[in-house]
């Protein structure tokens, strides 16, 4: 039986013709998505993962699409279904949903110089379109970055879960133990002269540096046309989070590239968010004026942050028999933690 054919009873409840063909797109680290193409167009069919929460997915959904739709930024617009949800349940309980397929251009690295700028000034943008989100959105994921809960579920694994011994590398977990001390002790209330390079060690970003954000600002969730940055992808993850901490994210998908780090292309992309914030205030936007400086002199310790906190969830997966994340292929998880410890700024 082909994709289409299996995936045609739901294509049907969003859509009134039969899917031509259904293909998976392989972008997606942990929802199942498929492009589905039709007698009249394209679209994009996702499975949820089940911890997921429709009713906070549905109220930021309602909170970001008028003001992106005000903005002529591009976004996903969720059908709804012949019941007039966003969500179809099939009978094995899993919730899909479906919208248009978004013409654009999904870079890969490593980018030229101009795109590396461009991706940061589209950041900026995003980050200047959300501060009007007319209400707080509510966390989907509201233990997105917090290094502390995910050390609390890896050490509550090893001492007593139901673990892949086969799996277990000591080596990896020398070094997760050797740099998440550091890291444990992180403030959030760093004077803007302690930048967390060279200063305090557990110094990440200053007070101010909290604000609605992406959430998974990578790479593959851009969307580019003519060299620009238009619009943005999976915006399941639009919550209050850190800045600097996102603009690191972006930085490790755009300037990291099998496990070798770009810093001169991190210094363009930074510029490309200066830029950006710049273009912000000249429109007369004076909030933020402060913190965009804040949020690039404290990269690098959001970048090694982000990079061991990565690490330690691929791990985590890779010992517990509740997966999070895709295996790729045998042994991809823990290729990655490897790969992510072996990337530092510097």
């Amino acid at each position: 039986m082909s994709g289409a054919e299996q995936l045609q009873p739901i294509c049907r409840r969003f859509l009134k013709e039969d899917p031509v063909s259904a293909e998976p797109l392989e972008e997606g680290h942990i929802n199942d998505t498929y492009l589905v193409r039709t007698d009249s167009g394209k679209y994009v069919l996702q499975r949820l993962q089940k911890k997921m929460d429709p009713k906070r997915l549905i109220y930021n959904y309602g909170l970001y699409a008028p003001v992106f739709e005000a903005h002529g930024f591009l976004y996903p617009k969720w059908l709804r279904d012949e019941a007039g949800e966003y969500f179809h349940t099939d009978e094995c309980g899993d919730r899909w949903r479906m919208y248009p397929y978004i013409e654009g251009e999904v870079l890969s690295t490593p980018l030229t110089k101009e795109q590396l700028f461009a991706c940061g000034q589209g950041l900026a943008r995003v980050h200047r379109i959300l501060k009007e989100l007319p209400g707080a959105p509510q966390a989907v994921y509201p233990i997105l970055h917090d290094l502390r809960y995910y050390y609390d579920r890896y050490l509550e694994l090893l001492n007593g879960g139901d673990i892949m011994e086969e799996n277990r590398d000591p080596a990896v977990e020398a070094k997760l133990s050797e740099r998440l001390g550091a890291f444990l002790s992180v403030r959030s209330d760093c004077p803007e002269n302690n930048p967390g390079e060279g200063g305090a060690p557990n110094c990440i970003a200053p007070a101010n540096d909290i604000a609605i954000i992406h959430g998974d600002a990578k790479l593959s969730n851009m969307l580019f046309r003519n060299g620009q940055v238009v619009g943005m992808l999976d915006l399941d993850t639009v919550m209050a989070g850190s800045v600097t901490e996102e603009l690191a994210d972006c930085i490790r998908s755009c300037c990291v590239n099998r496990g070798t780090f770009d810093r001169e292309a991190a210094d363009i992309l930074a510029d490309g968010y200066r830029s950006g914030a710049a273009d912000a205030l000249a429109d007369g936007e004076q909030s933020g004026e402060a913190e965009v400086p804040s949020a690039v002199s404290h990269l690098p310790q959001a970048f090694n942050k982000i990079h061991l906190e990565l690490a330690l969830r691929y791990y985590t997966d890779a010992l517990s028999k509740e997966k999070h994340f895709k295996e790729r292929y045998p042994g991809y998880r823990l290729e990655r933690v490897r790969e992510l410890l072996g990337v530092t700024w510097r």
